[in-house]
């Protein structure tokens, strides 16, 4: 016989399990529902440009330098990559950045700086240091528009450049105008030129002696330069970028891309699909971008635009004329004149799995070109590298290497013409 109250309870028991179990669906459902409104849920995949950590030891690490990473998965989880990738990556360049300074110097190295301080003494300086500018100074040796000694060079345009964008001078103090500024700055380049004017000597252990000639020394002081002896200068940002970028691909982010726009050199991570590049020249006198190509894959780049092209951080790129004819200034400065050569108004060097630190060498090397000798010889020296150019005497035209011949992505082609070269 059936026990009736028995019966009744079992259904009791499956009604509450029943609304115990959709009580629980309602909750995951509504926590699903918050997430989601959150974001936490959400698609977060994308390229994120990483924002560098804040140190009370160097603020100013990271200054110019920009780095952008892929990130896949869900809002929570890109976050959480994000925090994680920023700081590798700011660990990485801070520390480039203080062993490579040649003005401060940080009591945590025996930087560059530490070097320069330190003149006609043997000094012990950091591996890195010894390695890096070891390298610079065999790159400084080839004699091809690049010197470790050239930062005073550098820091004067820089100065005059700061004059000019203040507004504060009564006469126009850029060479092309003022004699006396021309005539200093021929005469420092010829300093920096003279190998007589330097004693580098690297020792065993890391230990390296530096030391500059009473003439020069003479000079400096009676021009008040404070500048560093010894810089890594144009070269700097491409030893950090180098560094940086294999920090980031050791921890497993390889998507992406490290630049330094002020140079325009940088580089892409081994499985960065592609990357666009914008090329500029002039249109009717005004600066225009009538071409971009797409380059696919692990590259290096190094790019040396004369051209203002509106940035306004860029105050060293600015116009002046004479007679008629426009001088088109940048930091792109000949070390034979010291002065700035825009024979080219700009040139675009790309190399698949390329150094960064070489390729931004050879596009140094382009600065100095002032006739059809000096851009031949360029030419040579780049031979099996991507590269497109545009000149001055031929502003309409853009000369590319064959090899770049599908990467063009956008031709504005009134006005503009494009020659390949194999």
């Amino acid at each position: 016989m059936i026990d009736e109250s028995n019966v009744k309870l079992t259904k009791t028991r499956h009604l509450g399990l029943w609304f115990a179990l959709f009580g629980g669906f309602i909750a995951v459902a509504a926590t699903f529902i918050v997430l989601y409104a959150l974001g936490i849920l959400s698609d977060g995949s994308g390229y994120i440009a990483l924002a560098a950590k804040v140190y009370s030891d160097e603020i100013t690490y990271n200054e110019g330098i920009s780095c952008s990473l892929y990130f896949q998965g869900n809002s929570f989880s890109v976050g959480g990559q994000t925090t994680n990738a920023t700081g590798i990556y700011s660990d990485a360049l801070k520390k480039a950045y203080m062993q490579t300074e040649a003005k401060t110097v940080y009591p945590q190295y025996a930087s560059l700086a530490y070097l320069n301080s330190h003149l006609g003494e043997d000094v012990k300086v950091d591996d890195y240091v010894y390695n890096v500018l070891k390298d610079a100074y065999a790159k400084t040796k080839e004699d091809n528009n690049y010197s470790i000694f050239a930062g005073p060079l550098y820091e004067e345009y820089d100065h005059l450049c700061s004059i000019r964008s203040s507004g504060s001078w009564v006469n126009d103090p850029d060479p092309l105008y003022d004699e006396a500024q021309a005539s200093y700055m021929a005469e420092l380049a010829s300093y920096i030129n003279d190998e007589a004017n330097f004693t580098l000597t690297f020792k065993e252990d890391n230990v390296i002696f530096l030391d500059i000639s009473p003439a020069y020394k003479a000079f400096r002081e009676a021009n008040e330069i404070t500048s560093p002896v010894a810089s890594l200068n144009l070269l700097r940002q491409a030893y950090m970028i180098k560094d940086t970028a294999k920090a980031l691909e050791e921890a497993g982010y390889t998507n992406g891309f490290l630049s330094y726009p002020q140079y325009g050199i940088g580089l892409t991570l081994k499985e960065t699909p592609s990357l666009s590049h914008g090329i500029y020249g002039l249109r009717k006198g005004k600066v225009a971008e009538p071409l971009a190509v797409s380059i696919k894959g692990q590259t290096a780049f190094a790019k040396a635009v004369r051209l203002n092209i509106g940035q306004t951080n860029f105050p060293s790129r600015y116009t002046v004329s004479k007679d008629g004819t426009s001088y088109y200034r940048s930091p792109c400065l000949s070390l034979k004149t010291g002065l700035p050569c825009d024979y080219l108004l700009s040139s675009y060097l790309f190399e698949e799995k390329g150094d960064v630190v070489e390729l931004a060498l050879l596009s140094a090397s382009g600065y100095g070109i002032e006739d059809e000798a000096s851009l031949e010889s360029f030419l040579t020296s780049i031979k099996g590298k991507s590269y497109v150019y545009n000149r001055k005497d031929k502003d309409d035209t853009f000369f590319i290497s064959s090899s770049l011949q599908e990467s063009i992505v956008a031709y504005a082609q009134d006005g503009y013409s494009i020659v390949y070269q194999a």
